[in-house]
């Protein structure tokens, strides 16, 4: 299973912030307002608590009807009170309770209520739980200095609400009433749209028109109530309605949270951005496409939370998806260990002899001889008379004095044949086939998977890069490839790969600027943020500045100076009469170690200004003529410039 991100918020960073603020010993002295927070059900009351305390589980919110039921008082540190009132417009009684809450009188169609409960925390904690009657709920309970009047733009501002903000108006006055629109309605990333933005700024002012008030538009403010973007504006807004005693140290909160909260944002998303990088490393995919699958959510998941910082959809162009593809699938190809076997394929071979080529012939066959009988003349010696003529005439016909008789044999006439095979040669002959295995190569039986490891961090980390090179604008160089060799070698030199810390420190250029503006809107102005209160001491009659012209007519010298426990090399100053310029005016030390610039300034005008010291560290002084919120979620310090007395 896939890592989550934790996804560091700016805003989440300026409320620990603001607690820590008031958690310090030397903000004992601070007298901080009581805020209260009303509004329709389901706008975020409750979730803005929350967000206020750094925490997540200490106000119930659910957006439910009834699930805040009750007051909750949170008191925070050094005084400050944020109240959190039933939900409105969603159940008769409990806007009732609200009017009770705020001493309105109880509207006498609706049920009314009989009593009311009291919920306080302190530390997190709920340290207290009691029921008043109306009547009796005792004074300063609700008490607001500020009213929090909540709405989530994505609901319509219903027909019932508007009395009851009306009464409000009237009640506290507009100017004690700040509107805050919900822009992330709900615990899905839902946002509003700008078409319900633009419905419910004109609800207000319709609303306010029905109440005899116009609505200012300095006191609607559009915050995040749940990543908490937004907050530095919304804390500026609350400053507007306080005296000066409860506004100095509200801003000195605002001043300390805006000094330290870009920073360590930044350091909050490098480690959660190293943490989910890192945790990929462990990650074992059981085949190529689940890893292809693994790597593509990892790059999708860093993508849109690069587009959630940038404030703006996210997306990586068609090549470098296509490559980012190539280098995953290259990696699991590493990773992958195939577990063979051999193959085998039966074969067969002849194995012949040697066989005689025969013919067959016919031959006398002598054991077999042919008989005839015949009659046979055999000479005989001479018997008789006739014996004796017959042996005369042979003498004189044969030369020989003989007889012959007839004597009847057997004569061999023939022999019988025989058929007999004659060997003419030899000739090959299969005698059987034997067959056998061979081995045809091999197959993978089974295929087993090493964890991403480093390299898995890195192809993580390089997704990043070009996520947030896309945020930041930036071009298309250099390419995939080549991002990805270089963040490899970082991981692999980052403590082994144990954390990618310093290899999320690669990023394209102005990505910290990038970072921080995406959370708290556009930036602006030639010195970057300029944020902050700065100690502005005019100082009439004393000589200009080495090297700087006498003073011309209109105008005045000015002497801007920081405390000697300022350490710096170098001290710049910031502000409107020099165009933010962090290269011309610079502070010198003087033998008291103090910083001081004395520069000419027209009469009759204010300028913001604030220092920069070392080039890359905001400073601020302990006093001002007065301070305005900035853009960049913090407040400037403002010198006002008096007419010089002319002589008489």
């Amino acid at each position: 299973m896939l890592p989550t991100i934790d996804e560091p918020s700016l805003g989440l960073t300026r409320a620990r912030l603001i607690q820590d603020r008031l958690s310090k010993p030397d903000a004992a002295s601070l007298t901080l307002p009581q805020v209260v927070a009303t509004g329709k059900t389901g706008s975020g009351k409750s979730t803005l608590g929350n967000l206020l305390l750094g925490a997540t589980d200490v106000l119930r919110t659910t957006g439910r009807i009834d699930c805040t039921d009750a007051i909750h008082r949170v008191r925070f540190p050094r005084g400050l009170i944020y109240v959190d009132l039933p939900g409105v417009a969603s159940s008769d009684h409990l806007e009732n309770y609200n009017r009770v809450a705020f001493g309105l009188v109880q509207r006498p169609d609706w049920d009314q209520v009989g009593h009311v409960r009291v919920l306080d925390y302190a530390a997190r904690e709920q340290v207290g739980d009691a029921a008043y009657p109306p009547a009796g709920l005792p004074a300063g309970t609700v008490a607001p200095d500020v009213i929090l009047y909540l709405l989530a733009p994505h609901q319509p501002m219903v027909r019932d609400e508007q009395p009851y903000l009306g009464d409000l108006l009237h009640r506290y006055g507009s100017s004690r009433v700040v509107h805050v629109l919900n822009i992330h309605h709900d615990g899905s990333g839902g946002r509003a749209t700008e078409a319900n933005m633009a419905d419910a700024w004109q609800a207000l002012a319709d609303c306010h028109q029905a109440a005899g008030f116009a609505l200012n538009e300095d006191s609607v403010v559009e915050v995040d109530c749940l990543m908490g973007n937004g907050l530095a504006e919304l804390l500026a807004a609350m400053r507007r309605p306080l005296t000066e005693d409860q506004a100095k140290p509200l801003i000195d909160v605002i001043t300390y949270q805006a000094e330290d909260a870009p920073g360590l944002f930044l350091d909050e998303v490098t480690d959660a951005v190293a943490g989910y990088a890192t945790a990929l490393a462990t990650l074992k995919p059981a085949s190529d496409d689940e890893g292809a699958a693994m790597m593509t959510a990892a790059a999708d998941t860093l993508t849109k939370y690069a587009g959630k910082l940038a404030g703006h959809t996210v997306k990586l162009c068609a090549d470098e998806k296509r490559d980012f593809r190539k280098l995953v699938w290259k990696v699991i190809s590493g990773l992958r260990t195939e577990h063979r076997e051999p193959v085998f394929k039966k074969e067969s071979t002849p194995v012949y002899r040697r066989v005689p080529v025969t013919k067959t012939r016919e031959e006398p066959d002598y054991d077999q001889p042919i008989y005839e009988t015949r009659a046979v003349r055999e000479k005989t010696p001479p018997v008789g008379l006739d014996g004796f003529v017959r042996a005369v005439g042979n003498l004189f016909n044969e030369d020989e004095y003989t007889d012959y008789k007839t004597v009847y044999r057997r004569v061999v006439v023939g022999y019988g044949t025989r058929r007999i095979s004659v060997i003419t040669g030899y000739r090959n002959e299969i005698d059987h086939i034997e067959t056998y295995k061979v081995e045809n190569g091999s197959r993978v039986v089974w295929v087993s998977y090493e964890p991403f490891g480093v390299k898995g961090t890195a192809l993580a980390l390089t997704a990043w890069y070009l996520a947030i090179r896309h945020a930041a604008g930036g071009g298309r160089e250099p390419a995939t490839k080549a991002i990805y060799r270089h963040v490899l070698s970082a991981v692999k030199q980052d403590a082994e790969g144990q954390t990618a810390t310093c290899a999320v420190s690669l990023l394209p250029a102005d990505a910290s600027t990038l970072l921080v503006a995406g959370q708290q809107g556009p930036r602006a102005g030639a010195a970057g943020e300029h944020a902050g209160h700065a100690a502005i001491e005019p100082a009439a009659g004393q000589p200009p500045m080495p090297g700087k012209a006498a003073p011309e007519a209109g105008t005045v010298e000015v002497t801007f100076a920081l405390p000697a426990e300022v350490r710096a090399g170098k001290v710049a100053l910031c502000g409107e009469f020099n165009q933010w310029s962090a290269e011309d005016i610079y502070l010198e030390r003087g033998d008291d170690g103090t910083w001081q610039a004395t520069v000419a300034l027209e009469q009759g005008r204010s300028y913001r200004y604030r220092y920069l010291l070392d080039g890359e560290r905001w400073e601020n002084a302990r006093q001002a003529d007065r301070y305005v919120p900035n853009t960049y979620g913090s407040a400037d310090s403002v010198v006002i410039v008096e007419p010089r007395p002319q002589p008489q």
